[in-house]
């Protein structure tokens, strides 16, 4: 695995850990210690996305987890995955 394939994991590890908080491109191409525009790159090159957009997939997929696994109520899981609001 090359140093941008780590580094992309690095963003990626940081999104699937931190996904409940708000985070920003500059957050994650800090954790991956590229620049905002190198982050977009990588992203879109490895997995035709951008971070952002990654992310807020992820946010979804976390939230369809608990809807099917839990009985939490639609804003508490809203809450939970990261979402602002409803």
């Amino acid at each position: 695995m090359d140093s941008t394939q780590v580094r992309l994991q690095m963003m990626m590890q940081y999104i699937h850990e931190n996904y409940k908080e708000k985070i920003s491109l500059e957050d994650i191409s800090n954790h991956g210690m590229v620049s905002k525009s190198t982050a977009l790159n990588l992203f879109r090159r490895y997995l035709n996305d951008t971070p952002i957009h990654y992310l807020l997939r992820y946010r979804l997929q976390e939230a369809a987890k608990l809807l099917v696994t839990t009985e939490k109520k639609i804003a508490v899981i809203s809450e939970c995955s990261g979402f602002d609001n409803v």
